[in-house]
């Protein structure tokens, strides 16, 4: 009986905030994934081992959600955050070098733009 509730209450959520457009539809994916384990225990008692193959396949698929939706996003902003210091590094020398060297190349100039516009571009992003 416990194992039926919880499969109605994890399952029903779980795809009431798959289906949603805002940003807390990643939830589901969390959700979805808590139930399998009520799934698997109900099919492993009343021996339905079809049913337990799908829910193996269910749970693989639940786990993808959580991976794309919170590990993947989690790496890329990790990502993001060093690409940003290492254009910070990357400004900050040539700035060094264009005051201390009072070196005007062009060249340089130009770079100190780049990275300029690629910095506030980022910081749009994030």
């Amino acid at each position: 009986m416990i194992s039926q509730i919880a499969i109605m209450i994890f399952g029903a959520s779980a795809i009431w905030f798959v289906s949603r457009k805002e940003e807390w539809k990643r939830w589901g994916y969390i959700l979805g994934f808590l139930g399998q384990p009520f799934w698997i225990y109900t099919t492993i008692i009343n021996e339905q081992w079809g049913i337990l193959i799908m829910t193996l396949v269910y749970a693989y698929s639940w786990a993808q959600g959580i991976y794309n939706y919170w590990i993947k996003e989690y790496i890329s902003k990790i990502k993001l955050k060093k690409k940003i210091e290492k254009l910070n590094v990357e400004m900050w020398q040539i700035e060094h070098y264009i005051c201390i060297k009072k070196n005007h190349d062009p060249h340089l100039f130009k770079r100190h733009q780049e990275l300029k516009h690629e910095l506030s571009s980022l910081a749009r992003a994030s």
